[in-house]
């Protein structure tokens, strides 16, 4: 009897075992399983599923993955329009060797309720009303990549919503540049729901209206810490219609600012117009032309009016940035305790006594005064 008894318990116990280990070995599958490539000479018949079969098109793989797959495009210049439905992440090889290049519209809209897009560049979308970079309505996280030289236009050559970017949904932005876009307006980025930002350098962007950098419409709510807001232009069209080159907030929009720098950015008429509208400053922020923001919370450590001291913006690594001059009063002006632990390039912080403010961190100080002459040699200083 108690050798009956001691064979059921045994029984009972390895059942109970393989239960718990069967989820587990079931659970690798389906990760393993999950993994998907792109390849430039890959081909949409095939799986997707190993790098010798891997698909030729990121659409194919989008059609072909389950939810939460993971999705690994190797460098190449891709040309869609990716709608993204389900819960994936896409992953580039480098943000400027991996670029979706735009075919006649928005480059991705995504619907999903957590998807993810890394490592890449998106070029050339050319959207009718909203987001010719990225149009979101969902969940999405947009992390060390470029997006660049993209356009909305509402028809009969208006242009729309957020050139780079339009978000309706919510949108994480880090560690990404978003570069020469234009819009009517948010030139750069134009959000009506939640937007989180770290890391971000918005140059060179272009609103015929309001917003040349960023427009926050009403309701949205927009954060923002350690993010460089630089050269961009508001009323580019040059009819005098048109405010807050660097960012535009509207009346019952909330916009907050930590270890945050704006400057140089154009507005009506061309005059210095860095920001309008009401901006929370929540620590640490240098905006040189502030023009008709109402900055709510502006402490002493607030650098307002004050030349950053900016060098063009140029490339660091695979990533676009504009790094601080050697004599930039933003150096060491940020605060430790909220500053991000690296900066877009991924450079640790602080380097100096404490962070510096925007999106770039000095590891080795760019000089303004370098001057190139046809007449001169290569052996000099430059100085």
């Amino acid at each position: 009897m108690f050798g009956f008894r001691y064979a059921l318990q045994t029984g009972v116990i390895l059942l109970m075992a393989a239960f718990i280990v069967l989820p587990s070995i079931y659970a690798r599958v389906v990760a393993q399983e999950s993994m998907l490539y792109v390849t430039t000479d890959g081909a949409d018949t095939n799986d997707c599923t190993t790098l010798e079969t891997a698909c030729q098109t990121i659409g194919a793989a989008i059609n072909k993955a389950p939810t939460g797959s993971a999705i690994q495009v190797a460098a190449g210049v891709y040309s869609e329009m990716l709608s993204l439905s389900k819960d994936v992440t896409i992953t580039g090889a480098t943000p400027t060797t991996t670029v979706i290049e735009g075919k006649g519209g928005a480059i991705v809209t995504n619907f999903a309720a957590a998807a993810t897009l890394s490592n890449l560049t998106l070029r050339g979308g050319m959207a009718v009303g909203s987001g010719g970079g990225v149009n979101n309505f969902g969940t999405l996280a947009l992390i060390n990549s470029i997006v660049a030289n993209n356009l909305t236009f509402l028809g009969e050559g208006s242009q729309g919503f957020g050139g780079g970017i339009a978000n309706f949904g919510t949108l994480t932005i880090s560690n990404t540049a978003v570069v020469s876009n234009t819009g009517s307006v948010g030139g750069g980025i134009y959000n009506e729901g939640v937007l989180t930002a770290a890391n971000v350098t918005i140059s060179g962007n272009a609103a015929s209206g309001a917003g040349g950098g960023i427009f926050n419409t009403s309701g949205a709510k927009l954060s923002l810490n350690n993010v460089t807001i630089t050269a961009n232009r508001a009323d580019s069209d040059e009819d005098d219609n048109g405010v807050g080159g660097g960012i535009f907030n509207d009346e019952l929009g909330e916009a907050h600012l930590s270890n945050t720098l704006i400057s140089d950015d154009l507005g009506a008429g061309g005059g210095d117009d860095d920001c309008y509208g009401a901006l929370v400053a929540t620590g640490r922020n240098l905006i040189e032309a502030p023009g008709d923001c109402e900055i709510l919370g502006q402490a002493a450590s607030d650098l307002i009016r004050a030349d950053p001291r900016l060098a063009p913006l140029q490339a660091s690594g695979p990533m676009l940035v504009a790094p601080l001059l050697v004599d930039s009063p933003a150096i060491d002006a940020g605060n430790t305790t909220t500053c991000e632990p690296t900066d877009q390039r991924g450079v640790t912080r602080p380097q100096g006594a404490a962070c510096d403010i925007g999106a770039f961190e000095t590891d080795s100080i760019p000089s303004d005064d370098r001057r190139l002459e046809p007449n001169g040699d290569d052996s000099h200083d430059c100085r």
